[in-house]
């Protein structure tokens, strides 16, 4: 079973509580194999594929950011509970939100603070202990014991700082769970280029596959 994630912020806001809920109402339910399950976004629906394997809180006001600092994930479940996801494929993810993204593009911007102000209230726009709570990146030690991950980042991207892509690639790794850590030169907040975009989505093909104990795909074609 694949959750896919929209790359559109207010969208995915909403998309969000369907996404984080998805999982365990098909678990408990009898309705996927916990052991197949994966949730794939770009930019920010990337933001919600890793926020779901870090038990981001799925509601964006500042009451869930408490929630999800004092350890619940916004859906019912602990965050010390069991696995939600088999796979996460996150590409060019916004991984730090708030006063937490440390991203020249969005430092100092009024529009940027007034965004911030729209989708998660003012307290995470000032407040770095309630951006944490809601950033990827700040909460790595949560990441799914077992759950496979495949970064995707441009090495041009103007949102996503590249430091930010190799913390969690480092941080996975170190666990165990990195499937994969893909970068693109030449690329920015999205990965253009045809042949690069032909690689890239062959390799995450390759990699559901494997992380969902499907048949291998063929071979891409380059010639």
């Amino acid at each position: 079973m694949l959750c896919p994630c929209s790359a559109h912020a207010p969208t995915s806001r909403l998309l969000g509580f369907h996404v984080f809920a998805r999982a365990p109402c098909t678990r408990s339910a009898g309705l996927a194999d916990p052991q197949r399950i994966a949730i794939v976004g770009a930019s920010w629906g990337g933001y919600l594929a890793l926020g779901g394997a870090t038990k981001v809180a799925a509601s964006p006001s500042p009451a869930a950011a408490t929630r999800a600092e004092e350890g619940e994930d916004g859906t019912g479940e602990e965050a010390g509970g069991g696995r939600r996801y088999a796979a996460v494929v996150a590409i060019v993810p916004l991984v730090a939100v708030g006063a937490c993204n440390t991203s020249a593009a969005f430092r100092s911007d009024p529009l940027v603070t007034q965004y911030w102000n729209q989708l998660y209230g003012p307290s995470v726009s000032r407040d770095r202990a309630a951006a944490a709570a809601l950033s990827p990146l700040h909460r790595l030690d949560r990441l799914d014991e077992g759950v496979q991950l495949l970064l995707v980042h441009g090495e041009r991207d103007p949102r996503v700082p590249r430091e930010h892509g190799d913390l969690v690639a480092e941080t996975a790794r170190a666990r165990g769970l990195l499937g994969a850590h893909l970068t693109y030169a030449h690329e920015g907040h999205s990965i253009r280029r045809e042949p690069n975009v032909l690689h890239l989505w062959h390799r995450v093909e390759r990699f559901l596959c494997r992380a969902l104990s499907l048949p291998e795909p063929p071979e891409l074609d380059e010639a």
